[in-house]
Order: structure tokens, then sequence, then C-alpha cells
């Protein structure tokens, strides 16, 4: 562990942990799997702003979907996986693609 917050998966059979994030600034939080368990949407600060990313849960295929230097927190998949919605810090929800 470098001292940053990173994502990990538990599983919960053999209680195995395996870090799937490696940021080295701040951190990587708000993890939300998709609704079909293959992406897990995350805020991220990897580019030197907080913005929301995609990743497998293997780690790989790791994609920025928001870029733009606001705070945002919260990220949750709607039902069918096609959006991303999230608050920014001006208050307003908005929904990513």
């Amino acid at each position: 562990m470098d001292g940053d917050t990173e994502i990990y998966i538990l599983d919960i059979e053999d209680d195995s942990i395996t870090q799937i994030t490696n940021n080295q600034g701040i951190g990587d939080v708000w993890p939300t799997w998709s609704p079909d368990g293959t992406k897990i949407a995350f805020l991220s600060n990897s580019d030197g702003s907080e913005n929301i990313f995609t990743i497998n849960p293997d780690g790989t295929d790791r994609r920025q979907i928001t870029q733009d230097d606001l705070f945002k927190s919260e990220p949750t998949w709607s039902p069918d996986g096609k959006y991303i919605a999230f608050t920014k810090s001006d208050g307003t929800n908005s929904l990513g693609r």
C-alpha cells in the first residue's frame, strides 16, 4: 500500500482480496457495480482533478467518463446500465455516458 485510497475486490468465498486500481494521487473512491456486474464506476483524481472512471472487475479497461475540474461524487448506475448519475460540487445531479 502506498498511502492513498485504492479499490479492492473481496472474494467472500475464499476471503482473497485483489487490488484493481493503483493511483499515485489522493486515490480512487466511491466504487459502484454496474447492474450486469461487468464494470465498476468510481471517482479518481489520477488525471489531476476528480473525475468518473469505469474499470473491469479484474482491473483492465480503465476508461475516463467525465473530464472537468468540478468535484464529483457518488457515481450510481441506472438500472439498465446505460447511464451513470453523480453529484457535482455545485449541487446538481448530472448524467454521464
